[in-house]
């Protein structure tokens, strides 16, 4: 792949910008995106896109040939977010917000936004995500555009339950796959139906969640979504280690990682390997947890997955506490707050104070312990999570607070 982009490359260097042969040659690269999408992606092949994109002439192409800009960004954008270059994928997915609505391009514009959006909320800006998410689906309800309405809609509920907001997750859920149905749209409603499966799984109803992870799993096959299919996995992952059925979490986990191993997709990965670092806790293997924690914190570091990063903080927070390492427990959960708390999302912020509290109360620092215990519990009255609010107003009236 890098070669032939690197011929594009030679074979335009002495082209003047006003060269007609440049729209062939941008649906050419364009063809060899969609085949880079398709496939395992390396830096060499990226590295050649980009200076092949930074040679054409974009503002001279006639106006016919509008749109190709835009879709080029969005193309490459996707490419880099996946390989993990995430700066310069939010530059792509910006500039093509800009440029698809400076063409009046309704449906482009949607695409853009939400692909901003959706980066913005992996990089923790839960805000960013749903004003991008909001104007992405204002802007396709206002043009009749029921596709990129439902997506957008589907979008919004995934940063509603990042922001522990369940049951209007579920409603936007509703309205999505509303749409996605009314439009025969197998892909999208795959991902609802993946979608309420974690809302359930969550809500400890975990029988219904599988459920819906069987419905999403055909939606996925035929359509050939391999990202989709790995995430579902994933899920259900999840559920049957929530269920503490370590085997069939394991079965799982190993078709998922398969799957997102053959995509090269390394913020997939990461996710997938934070299961397993909690299957490891749960078999009681911490040396190993630990080291694998470790490790994925470094990949974290370098993909710039900081609500993920926060999450790994938990799990050696976890491992340190169970070891009764008081002091390394405590210096992760520490972390974890911070990096949650920096990037608004109240659930993680919530357990991670909660946990906290405990370990600070085993160093007998009781008053500590109580400020963490209603700093949490003030953020799951925010949730409206009840059990945990019942449950941290009996930790703090039994140490007299």
């Amino acid at each position: 792949m890098t070669g032939q982009w690197q011929t594009l490359v030679n074979e335009t260097r002495e082209w003047g910008a006003g060269d007609a042969r440049w729209p062939d040659i941008v649906r050419r690269s364009e063809l060899l995106l969609i085949r880079m999408a398709a496939g395992t992606v390396n830096t060499g092949a990226i590295d050649s896109a980009m200076e092949f994109y930074r040679s054409v002439p974009w503002n001279l192409l006639n106006l016919s040939f509008k749109d190709a800009h835009p879709r080029w960004m969005l193309r490459i954008g996707r490419i880099l977010d996946r390989f993990g270059r995430r700066d310069a994928a939010a530059d792509m997915f910006n500039n093509a917000v800009r440029l698809a609505g400076e063409n009046t391009s309704p449906r482009l514009t949607c695409i853009a936004l939400m692909e901003q959006g959706e980066l913005s909320r992996r990089q923790g800006d839960l805000s960013g995500a749903y004003l991008s998410q909001g104007r992405a689906m204002e802007t396709a309800r206002q043009n009749h555009l029921d596709r990129e309405e439902a997506d957008a809609l589907n979008n919004l509920a995934i940063a509603a339950v990042e922001s522990g907001h369940l049951n209007r997750a579920e409603d936007l859920l509703r309205d999505s796959l509303k749409l996605a149905e009314k439009i025969s749209e197998k892909r999208l409603v795959g991902h609802i139906y993946n979608n309420l499966g974690v809302i359930l799984c969550m809500k400890n109803v975990f029988q219904g969640a599988l459920v819906e992870f069987a419905r999403a799993i055909p939606c996925r096959e035929a359509v050939n979504d391999a990202k989709g299919l790995s995430e579902t996995y994933h899920n259900m992952s999840v559920t049957y280690k929530d269920m503490n059925d370590i085997n069939r979490a394991e079965h799982m986990l190993e078709k998922a990682l398969e799957i997102t191993r053959k995509l090269n997709d390394k913020g997939q990965e990461a996710n997938i390997l934070l299961t397993r670092i909690e299957l490891l806790i749960l078999s009681g293997d911490d040396p190993f947890a630990l080291s694998l924690a470790e490790q994925l914190a470094d990949m974290q570091s370098q993909l710039k997955d900081l609500p993920g990063l926060a999450e790994n903080h938990k799990l050696m927070a976890n491992i340190y506490h169970r070891q009764n390492n008081l002091t390394e427990a405590v210096r992760h959960l520490e972390e974890s707050v911070c990096t949650f708390r920096s990037l608004g999302i109240l659930l993680g912020e919530a357990e991670s104070l909660k946990e906290l509290g405990s370990c600070v109360g085993q160093q007998g620092r009781v008053e500590d312990a109580a400020i963490y215990f209603r700093q949490s519990l003030k953020l799951f009255e925010s949730l409206g999570n009840r059990a945990e609010q019942d449950e941290l107003s009996r930790r703090l009236q039994s140490i007299g607070s």
